[in-house]
């Protein structure tokens, strides 16, 4: 999989990723809404096995997405928050801490759209995750659920993913209006440090 606007950084080499998946010279893009993240054990060495970060690009996700799909959310809004499955994140990762009354008022619901153009390139991309996203503006529960599941299935499909396996001084650049990510699990006698800078975003529309 490609990621539109990306920038791997590693020790060795600096490439981009240009907006049609072909690898070209060194550059940066700071004016994405992104996080950009440093690796390191401490020690020297990073487990080769464990802690990767997977991203999913969401362009190919909504440029594959078959028709029935495409009508069915042409013009939807969803239902996003933060709290849709905190609590089981939470006994999976005992370390996320409980969130105190005033935080959660923080973290309200919010409406997007569940396609969503990219400002800068024009390009559409899917617009729904399976961690935050709760629900079809306008559907009722059942038809939601069930055309959520679909969306949340197709996003994913592992065509769509590139996986990072981190090194020492790695960085990665990426673009959220264009790729979902997740990191994947590290043991507990291993461990995964990494340092984020957030680019505050534009509004989905």
């Amino acid at each position: 999989m490609t990621l539109d606007g990306a920038l791997l950084a590693t020790a060795d080499t600096l490439k981009r990723i240009d907006t049609h998946g072909v690898l070209t010279g060194s550059g940066a893009n700071g004016t994405l809404e992104s996080a950009f993240s440093v690796a390191s054990n401490g020690v020297g060495t990073v487990a080769l096995r464990y802690g990767d970060t997977l991203f999913a690009n969401q362009h190919l996700a909504w440029d594959t997405l078959p028709v029935h799909l495409r009508d069915a959310v042409e013009g939807r809004a969803a239902e996003h928050t933060y709290l849709a499955k905190y609590a089981e994140l939470q006994q999976r990762s005992p370390w996320r801490p409980n969130l105190s009354a005033e935080q959660i008022a923080q973290v309200k619901p919010v409406t997007h759209p569940i396609v969503r153009t990219h400002p800068e390139t024009g390009r559409r991309a899917l617009f729904v995750s399976e961690h935050f996203t709760t629900r079809v503006i306008g559907l009722p529960e059942d038809e939601s659920r069930a055309l959520l599941a679909e969306l949340f299935a197709h996003s994913t499909r592992p065509e769509f993913i590139y996986r990072h396996q981190w090194r020492e001084s790695d960085m990665v650049f990426w673009d959220n209006r264009s790729v979902m990510h997740l990191a994947a699990g590290t043991p507990d006698d291993q461990r995964r440090k990494l340092y984020r800078t957030t680019i505050e975003g534009d509004a989905p529309f």
